[in-house]
């Protein structure tokens, strides 16, 4: 994956408020061609180009240190965890390569390792806003996944991962563009390749198996419901939301099929041909 250069994004980005994300021209001429992102958060300037993949981080300190972890304090759950895939069990690593993400990925999503309880750390967050952690455990764990939110009875419309597209100019036909498609999937780090396309905005269920999650859904034009149907109970749940959907809201919603393949593993062209040929498929 590429390597952008500082002066790509950081302009841009050192005029950002905490939280404010932006598109901007880069590989591509025109206004109408805004296709790198650029994200300020607490840790520093961010930044991706959906058009040739390439990356950026820089943390802002006051020595130009990179800042390796992040700490939290609250419950039995680990205290502070890093970024930095070096530092991480092969295990992790094998997790994110299979997926198809890098390191630039994990701090670009807050990613992390904690090794106190050897534990990927994901963050939880529900278009920008920060809704709590989820801790994916070491394969030899029966329990695949344990989830923390921050507030306490917090609405199951929350309790997902969703990644909002912030416009673009990608377009399949002269009227479907990537801010009509949202692509519903199992888990974060899928959500996070299928947000990686620029072509679709993407919510991770986080193994909720009816969300109330209607207002995010009435938002867009095109759904593609898109779950690891490995089994019967997958396949039934599956149809289940898409009946709802259909019930509540005016969207064109969809089943894929995936054939027990998550989105994570298939690559960014394929997951752009999939959400191409299953949104443009009006049968």
């Amino acid at each position: 994956m590429a390597m952008l250069r500082r002066g790509d994004y950081m302009p841009t980005g050192e005029r950002l408020s905490i939280g404010e994300e932006v598109a901007i021209n880069h590989c591509k001429q025109g206004d109408s061609n805004r296709a790198l992102y650029v994200k300020r958060d607490e840790k520093g300037v961010l930044a991706y180009c959906h058009h040739c993949g390439g990356t950026g981080a820089a943390l802002l300190s006051s020595r130009g240190v990179p800042i390796a972890k992040k700490k939290q304090n609250k419950g039995n759950y680990p205290t502070e965890w890093t970024y930095n895939m070096e530092d991480w069990q092969e295990w992790a690593r094998i997790i994110m390569f299979k997926a198809g993400l890098s390191g630039d990925d994990t701090l670009f999503n807050g990613i992390g390792y904690a090794s106190s309880t050897d534990q990927i750390v994901l963050e939880v967050r529900n278009a920008g806003r920060l809704m709590g952690y989820q801790y994916r455990n070491n394969p030899s764990n029966r329990v695949k996944y344990i989830s923390r939110y921050l507030e306490v009875g917090i609405d199951t419309a929350l309790r997902v991962h969703y990644l909002q597209c912030k416009g673009s100019s990608y377009k399949y036909s002269g009227t479907l563009s990537a801010c009509n498609v949202l692509v519903i999937c199992e888990d974060i780090l899928s959500a996070i390749k299928i947000y990686k396309t620029g072509k679709a905005s993407s919510l991770a269920l986080l193994g909720t198996s009816s969300p109330n999650i209607y207002s995010i859904a009435e938002r867009y034009k095109h759904i593609v419901i898109f779950l690891d149907d490995d089994n019967l109970q997958v396949k039934l749940n599956q149809l289940k939301i898409r009946d709802q959907l259909r019930l509540y809201t005016n969207a064109s919603v969809k089943v894929y099929h995936s054939s027990g393949i998550d989105p994570k593993e298939h690559s960014l062209a394929m997951l752009k041909q999939i959400i191409k040929e299953v949104t443009l498929d009006e049968s």
